[in-house]
Protein backbone atom coordinates (compact mmCIF):
# COMPACT_ATOMS: atom_id res chain seq x y z
CA UNK A 1 0.00 0.00 0.00
CA UNK A 2 2.76 1.99 0.81
CA UNK A 3 4.43 1.53 -2.56
CA UNK A 4 1.66 1.78 -4.35
CA UNK A 5 -0.33 4.98 -3.00
CA UNK A 6 -3.95 3.05 -3.16
CA UNK A 7 -5.94 3.00 -0.33
CA UNK A 8 -7.66 0.15 0.46
CA UNK A 9 -10.03 -1.92 2.67
CA UNK A 10 -9.49 -5.62 3.41
CA UNK A 11 -12.83 -7.79 4.33
CA UNK A 12 -11.02 -10.54 6.16
CA UNK A 13 -7.00 -10.59 7.22
CA UNK A 14 -7.78 -14.44 9.06
CA UNK A 15 -7.97 -15.54 4.64
CA UNK A 16 -4.43 -14.30 4.15
CA UNK A 17 -1.72 -17.09 4.09
CA UNK A 18 0.71 -14.50 5.02
CA UNK A 19 -0.89 -12.57 8.05
CA UNK A 20 1.43 -11.44 10.27
CA UNK A 21 -0.24 -12.33 13.58
CA UNK A 22 -2.73 -14.79 13.69
CA UNK A 23 -3.83 -14.53 17.12
CA UNK A 24 -5.06 -11.18 16.36
CA UNK A 25 -8.59 -10.25 17.10
CA UNK A 26 -9.07 -7.94 14.32
CA UNK A 27 -10.59 -8.94 11.29
CA UNK A 28 -11.14 -6.00 8.58
CA UNK A 29 -8.51 -3.26 8.00
CA UNK A 30 -8.51 -0.53 6.25
CA UNK A 31 -5.38 0.72 4.54
CA UNK A 32 -4.55 4.60 3.93
CA UNK A 33 -1.32 5.55 2.71
CA UNK A 34 0.39 8.94 3.60
CA UNK A 35 2.76 9.80 0.95
CA UNK A 36 6.49 9.47 2.54
CA UNK A 37 5.25 9.79 5.92
CA UNK A 38 4.15 6.04 5.84
CA UNK A 39 0.59 4.51 6.08
CA UNK A 40 -2.40 5.06 8.31
CA UNK A 41 -4.31 1.56 9.40
CA UNK A 42 -7.71 1.30 11.05
CA UNK A 43 -8.92 -2.68 12.74
CA UNK A 44 -12.06 -3.68 13.06
CA UNK A 45 -13.00 -7.15 15.21
CA UNK A 46 -16.03 -7.65 12.25
CA UNK A 47 -15.66 -9.04 8.78
CA UNK A 48 -16.15 -6.75 5.73
CA UNK A 49 -16.32 -3.46 8.23
CA UNK A 50 -15.08 -1.03 5.67
CA UNK A 51 -16.53 -0.17 2.29
CA UNK A 52 -16.18 1.98 -0.83
CA UNK A 53 -17.65 5.20 1.62
CA UNK A 54 -14.96 4.84 4.29
CA UNK A 55 -12.43 4.41 1.43
CA UNK A 56 -13.26 7.67 0.57
CA UNK A 57 -13.59 9.08 3.74
CA UNK A 58 -10.28 7.64 4.22
CA UNK A 59 -8.82 9.01 1.59
CA UNK A 60 -10.02 12.31 2.61
CA UNK A 61 -8.83 11.98 5.90
CA UNK A 62 -5.40 10.72 4.64
CA UNK A 63 -4.65 13.79 2.24
CA UNK A 64 -5.51 16.41 5.36
CA UNK A 65 -2.86 14.42 7.48
CA UNK A 66 0.12 14.10 5.30
CA UNK A 67 -0.68 18.11 4.42
CA UNK A 68 -0.48 18.63 8.66
CA UNK A 69 2.90 16.27 8.33
CA UNK A 70 4.22 18.17 5.35
CA UNK A 71 3.40 21.67 6.71
CA UNK A 72 5.28 20.39 10.03
CA UNK A 73 8.20 18.96 8.77
CA UNK A 74 8.66 22.80 6.42
CA UNK A 75 8.44 24.79 9.88
CA UNK A 76 10.12 22.30 11.81
CA UNK A 77 13.49 22.67 8.42
CA UNK A 78 12.74 26.48 8.71
CA UNK A 79 12.97 26.55 12.66
CA UNK A 80 16.41 24.64 12.05
CA UNK A 81 17.93 26.53 9.23
CA UNK A 82 16.57 29.81 11.85
CA UNK A 83 18.62 28.63 14.28
CA UNK A 84 21.50 27.65 12.00
CA UNK A 85 21.51 30.80 10.84
CA UNK A 86 21.57 32.93 14.21
CA UNK A 87 24.46 30.61 15.62
CA UNK A 88 26.42 31.55 11.98
CA UNK A 89 25.51 34.99 12.59
CA UNK A 90 26.54 35.21 16.57
CA UNK A 91 29.83 33.35 15.27
CA UNK A 92 31.19 36.57 12.60
CA UNK A 93 30.23 38.79 14.98
CA UNK A 94 32.50 37.32 17.26
CA UNK A 95 34.92 37.02 14.55
CA UNK A 96 35.59 40.90 14.32
CA UNK A 97 36.62 40.97 17.99
CA UNK A 98 38.66 37.52 17.86
CA UNK A 99 40.97 38.50 15.07
CA UNK A 100 41.97 42.11 16.59
CA UNK A 101 42.40 40.36 20.09
CA UNK A 102 44.76 38.03 18.82
CA UNK A 103 46.57 39.74 15.77
CA UNK A 104 47.22 42.40 18.46
CA UNK A 105 50.40 40.74 20.00
CA UNK A 106 52.46 39.76 16.47
CA UNK A 107 51.22 42.89 14.55
CA UNK A 108 52.83 45.23 17.55
CA UNK A 109 55.84 42.94 17.25
CA UNK A 110 56.12 43.57 13.90
CA UNK A 111 55.51 47.29 14.20
CA UNK A 112 58.12 47.80 16.76
CA UNK A 113 61.05 45.16 14.97
CA UNK A 114 60.20 47.95 11.53
CA UNK A 115 60.56 50.93 13.19
CA UNK A 116 64.12 49.74 15.16
CA UNK A 117 65.05 48.33 12.15
CA UNK A 118 64.45 52.09 10.12
CA UNK A 119 66.14 53.69 12.82
CA UNK A 120 69.37 51.84 12.58
CA UNK A 121 69.07 50.57 9.80
CA UNK A 122 69.78 47.03 11.14
CA UNK A 123 68.43 44.39 9.27
CA UNK A 124 68.53 41.49 11.83
CA UNK A 125 65.12 42.71 13.06
CA UNK A 126 63.75 41.78 9.48
CA UNK A 127 63.64 37.97 10.64
CA UNK A 128 60.97 38.83 13.99
CA UNK A 129 59.20 40.94 11.41
CA UNK A 130 58.80 37.96 8.96
CA UNK A 131 57.93 35.30 11.92
CA UNK A 132 55.21 38.21 12.95
CA UNK A 133 53.98 38.53 9.20
CA UNK A 134 53.46 34.78 9.16
CA UNK A 135 52.10 34.67 12.16
CA UNK A 136 49.26 37.13 11.37
CA UNK A 137 48.40 35.26 8.09
CA UNK A 138 47.77 31.61 10.30
CA UNK A 139 45.56 33.68 12.62
CA UNK A 140 43.48 35.15 10.11
CA UNK A 141 42.98 31.41 8.50
CA UNK A 142 42.55 29.34 11.56
CA UNK A 143 39.91 32.47 13.47
CA UNK A 144 38.32 32.24 10.06
CA UNK A 145 38.16 28.75 10.05
CA UNK A 146 36.62 28.74 13.47
CA UNK A 147 34.21 31.82 13.10
CA UNK A 148 32.34 29.57 10.50
CA UNK A 149 32.79 26.19 10.69
CA UNK A 150 35.64 25.13 13.33
CA UNK A 151 38.50 22.76 12.14
CA UNK A 152 38.52 20.05 9.72
CA UNK A 153 39.65 16.61 11.07
CA UNK A 154 41.94 16.40 7.62
CA UNK A 155 44.34 18.97 9.51
CA UNK A 156 45.07 17.31 12.78
CA UNK A 157 48.49 15.70 13.11
CA UNK A 158 50.54 14.94 15.93
CA UNK A 159 51.37 18.05 17.74
CA UNK A 160 54.30 18.51 20.56
CA UNK A 161 52.26 20.36 23.77
CA UNK A 162 55.69 21.58 25.06
CA UNK A 163 56.92 22.75 21.86
CA UNK A 164 54.02 24.59 21.17
CA UNK A 165 53.45 25.86 24.27
CA UNK A 166 57.19 27.48 24.40
CA UNK A 167 56.59 29.06 21.09
CA UNK A 168 53.11 30.41 21.93
CA UNK A 169 55.03 31.92 25.40
CA UNK A 170 57.78 33.74 22.74
CA UNK A 171 54.66 35.70 20.77
CA UNK A 172 53.52 36.93 23.89
CA UNK A 173 54.77 39.70 26.42
CA UNK A 174 55.64 37.62 29.56
CA UNK A 175 56.75 40.10 31.67
CA UNK A 176 58.86 38.21 34.48
CA UNK A 177 56.68 35.06 34.34
CA UNK A 178 58.01 31.43 34.42
CA UNK A 179 56.76 28.68 31.98
CA UNK A 180 57.67 24.61 33.40
CA UNK A 181 56.77 22.35 30.49
CA UNK A 182 56.52 18.49 30.72
CA UNK A 183 56.55 16.86 27.10
CA UNK A 184 53.57 15.36 25.71
CA UNK A 185 51.97 15.00 22.43
CA UNK A 186 48.41 15.25 21.28
CA UNK A 187 46.65 15.09 17.99
CA UNK A 188 45.21 18.32 16.36
CA UNK A 189 46.40 21.96 14.36
CA UNK A 190 49.67 22.94 15.70
CA UNK A 191 48.84 26.89 15.02
CA UNK A 192 45.21 26.43 16.55
CA UNK A 193 47.19 24.82 20.06
CA UNK A 194 49.82 27.99 19.39
CA UNK A 195 46.57 30.28 19.94
CA UNK A 196 45.30 28.64 22.53
CA UNK A 197 47.88 28.77 24.57
CA UNK A 198 48.83 32.70 24.01
CA UNK A 199 45.10 32.73 25.25
CA UNK A 200 45.78 31.18 28.42
CA UNK A 201 49.22 32.59 28.94
CA UNK A 202 48.07 36.07 28.64
CA UNK A 203 45.34 35.16 30.94
CA UNK A 204 47.02 33.80 33.91
CA UNK A 205 49.88 36.91 33.64
CA UNK A 206 47.04 39.00 33.68
CA UNK A 207 44.94 37.22 37.12
CA UNK A 208 48.19 35.93 38.40
CA UNK A 209 50.95 38.88 38.24
CA UNK A 210 54.07 39.46 36.29
CA UNK A 211 55.97 36.91 38.61
CA UNK A 212 52.99 33.87 38.05
CA UNK A 213 54.24 30.23 37.19
CA UNK A 214 52.91 28.65 34.64
CA UNK A 215 52.82 24.80 34.00
CA UNK A 216 52.11 22.48 31.03
CA UNK A 217 51.96 18.57 31.45
CA UNK A 218 50.28 15.89 30.23
CA UNK A 219 47.21 13.94 31.74
CA UNK A 220 45.62 10.58 31.23
CA UNK A 221 43.46 11.45 27.56
CA UNK A 222 44.86 14.88 27.50
CA UNK A 223 46.56 17.71 29.23
CA UNK A 224 46.35 20.52 31.48
CA UNK A 225 47.49 24.02 31.93
CA UNK A 226 47.84 25.37 35.48
CA UNK A 227 49.33 28.68 37.59
CA UNK A 228 50.27 29.63 40.87
CA UNK A 229 47.85 33.15 40.46
CA UNK A 230 44.62 33.38 42.26
CA UNK A 231 42.57 31.36 40.58
CA UNK A 232 38.86 31.51 39.42
CA UNK A 233 35.71 31.34 41.73
CA UNK A 234 33.55 28.14 41.36
CA UNK A 235 30.71 30.35 40.73
CA UNK A 236 32.13 32.22 37.73
CA UNK A 237 33.90 28.69 36.20
CA UNK A 238 30.64 27.88 34.29
CA UNK A 239 30.74 31.79 32.87
CA UNK A 240 34.39 32.47 32.02
CA UNK A 241 34.10 31.10 28.52
CA UNK A 242 31.17 32.96 27.62
CA UNK A 243 31.61 35.78 25.04
CA UNK A 244 32.92 39.10 26.85
CA UNK A 245 31.98 37.82 29.81
CA UNK A 246 35.21 39.51 32.10
CA UNK A 247 36.67 37.99 35.54
CA UNK A 248 38.32 41.32 36.45
CA UNK A 249 41.58 42.31 34.52
CA UNK A 250 41.79 44.80 31.70
CA UNK A 251 41.57 41.86 28.96
CA UNK A 252 39.59 41.65 26.02
CA UNK A 253 37.00 39.38 27.82
CA UNK A 254 37.47 36.78 24.74
CA UNK A 255 40.74 35.61 25.21
CA UNK A 256 38.83 32.05 27.09
CA UNK A 257 36.30 32.19 24.66
CA UNK A 258 38.42 31.21 21.63
CA UNK A 259 40.58 28.88 24.07
CA UNK A 260 36.62 27.34 24.38
CA UNK A 261 36.20 27.15 20.44
CA UNK A 262 39.59 25.65 19.77
CA UNK A 263 38.86 23.06 22.35
CA UNK A 264 35.48 22.19 20.39
CA UNK A 265 36.62 22.06 17.35
CA UNK A 266 39.17 19.41 18.41
CA UNK A 267 36.21 17.72 20.23
CA UNK A 268 38.63 18.24 23.95
CA UNK A 269 36.39 18.36 26.91
CA UNK A 270 37.87 21.48 29.23
CA UNK A 271 37.61 21.04 32.91
CA UNK A 272 38.50 24.59 34.82
CA UNK A 273 38.81 23.49 38.53
CA UNK A 274 41.99 24.74 40.99
CA UNK A 275 45.83 23.89 41.03
CA UNK A 276 47.64 23.00 43.65
CA UNK A 277 48.62 26.43 44.75
CA UNK A 278 45.00 27.51 44.65
CA UNK A 279 45.39 29.19 41.00
CA UNK A 280 43.33 28.39 37.99
CA UNK A 281 43.87 25.01 36.55
CA UNK A 282 42.34 23.84 32.64
CA UNK A 283 42.42 20.60 31.65
CA UNK A 284 41.72 19.32 28.73
CA UNK A 285 40.69 16.15 27.87
CA UNK A 286 42.36 13.77 24.70
CA UNK A 287 45.06 11.45 24.12
CA UNK A 288 48.88 12.44 25.34
CA UNK A 289 51.96 10.92 26.26
CA UNK A 290 55.07 11.37 29.10
CA UNK A 291 59.82 13.98 30.45
CA UNK A 292 60.40 18.80 32.40
CA UNK A 293 62.13 22.02 31.32
CA UNK A 294 61.97 25.37 32.40
CA UNK A 295 61.75 28.46 30.69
Amino acid sequence: MFKDGTATAIDDIQTDADIYNPESAIRSELYLPLGEYGILMAGSPTPSEFDSQDVTIGELLAAHLTTALSQVNTEQALREREAELEAQNERLEQFASMVSHDLHNPLSIAVGNLDISRETGDDSHLEMIDTSLTRIQELITDLTALARYGIPDENHEPVSVSEVARDAWELIDTRSATLSTTPCTVTGAASQLTTLFENLFRNAIGHGGTDVIIRVGPLENGFYVEDTGDGIPPEERDSVFDHGYTTGYSGSCIGLTIVSRIAQAHDWAITLTDSTEGGARFEFRTRCSTETTDR
